[in-house]
């Protein structure tokens, strides 16, 4: 166990299983380490086939990167019991559920954060090969993390659906609950102009969550509130493969650290529990608030050229860099355009970079005039450019370039 992992505390327990806040020594870096219980505490692990799928599916999860996503660290089944476990990113922040607690969240929020759920799903069911909520989707599990953090809601991996032990796995009925439980209209019929246009998404998922598809969704969800058309499949997929996928060596060292999980989960005893933690949760309160939360769900994952610091924090990761397209600007041999954000940019300012070697028409200065002067959001993967230590946006298609209306 102290190979690579050292376990700290536990977080959560219940009948699906434990999650341990442990340190990953390698990369001195805390990690939530998940144990689960497929059959319930009392029950069998996986069995070789089963424990193939998983060992399979962690692999392929370790690839993923999104904003959204606790992406994966390392994983695998316990060689003692078959018990599969896996160990994902630690992110400091606040359960959804203390937000909920105060009142629906606001519609432009929910909107946002089931818009980023939607996308993780199928980036992971492209990659999974299955179409499914491969997330979980109650409130206890989903974390908004802190504004030194900056990315927004995030969500949890659910990797043993590739094995068929969640009943509807492949429908998307857990995000007809989701939306419910955070607009507070469970059990509601809901006029479809409510909540900017939710309402009538929802209504829709309701009759078709069995049926439809995870892209036919996304397309729904954003006409029924009015933004812009979503980022096609092969786009997200494409930013969200991540360069360094789980190696063997890895998941040999993670086999030895489960059996000292093991006796740490027997000597908690006394059942299993939630334990309030990170941090400490409202009371539960009755009825539903008439006034809506707002909270910093996907505005976190949208910065301006104001945020360098973060955006500088964020290489390599997935951003939305928005601002008023103020003009154009071109490297010294002309082989790159530049987007720029300000009249007279300072050399380490954020801006959006298309490679003119490899840009299509669309993309080159000419087909895109006709953004000055309006606001767009720039998607893509922060690099950092020279000495200035310039975060830039690279931009392979137009699809990654937005108008905000």
């Amino acid at each position: 166990m102290i190979n690579r992992f050292q376990i700290e505390d536990i977080v959560v327990q219940d009948a699906s299983g434990v999650v341990f806040r442990a340190l990953d020594t390698e990369t001195d870096t805390h990690v939530a380490l998940r144990r689960f219980f497929p059959d319930g505490p009392e029950g069998r692990g996986l069995d070789a086939a089963e424990q193939a799928a998983y060992n399979d599916a962690v692999r392929k999860l370790a690839a993923v990167s999104h904003p959204a996503l606790r992406s994966v660290i390392d994983g695998g089944c316990d060689p003692v019991d078959g018990m599969p476990y896996i160990a994902t990113e630690w992110i400091e922040g606040t359960r959804l559920k203390a937000y909920t607690e105060q009142g629906p969240l606001a519609p432009h929020d929910a909107a946002a954060m089931l818009g980023q759920a939607l996308e993780v799903c199928q980036i992971l069911s492209e990659v999974l090969g299955k179409q499914a909520v491969w997330i979980e989707t109650g409130l206890q599990a989903i974390v908004v993390s802190s504004e030194e953090i900056g990315r927004g809601v995030t969500f949890w991996i659910s990797p043993l659906k590739c094995l068929g032990h969640h009943e509807g796995a492949r429908g998307l009925e857990p995000l007809v609950a989701l939306t419910e439980n955070i607009m507070g209209w469970s059990g509601r019929t809901m006029p479809d102009q409510a909540g900017f246009g939710l309402g009538g998404w929802l209504n829709w998922l309701r009759k078709n969550a069995r049926t439809t598809t995870l892209e036919q969704a996304r397309q729904k969800l954003a006409a029924a509130v009015g933004s812009g058309p979503p980022v096609p499949t092969r786009k997200l997929v494409q930013h969200a493969a991540r360069r360094r996928p789980l190696g063997k060596k890895k998941a040999s060292v993670m086999r030895k650290v489960v059996a000292g999980v093991l006796i740490l989960a027997a000597l908690g005893g006394g059942g299993w529990f939630f334990v309030k933690k990170y941090p400490v949760l409202l009371a539960e309160a009755a009825g539903t608030p008439a006034t809506s939360i707002d909270i910093p769900l996907v505005t976190a994952s949208v910065l301006t050229v104001d945020d360098h610091d973060r955006l500088v924090a964020s290489q390599g990761k997935q951003v939305t860099l928005e601002g008023t397209l103020s003009g154009f600007g071109y490297s010294d041999r002309r082989t790159s355009l530049y987007l720029l954000f300000s009249n007279n940019p300072s050399a380490a300012e954020a801006r959006g970079r298309i490679v003119l070697q490899d840009a299509a028409a669309d993309m080159k200065e000419d087909a895109l005039a006709s953004l000055v002067g309006k606001k767009i959001r720039l998607n893509g993967e922060v690099v950092l450019e020279d000495r200035a230590n310039r975060p830039v946006v690279p931009l392979t298609s137009r699809d990654s370039i937005q108008e905000v209306k």
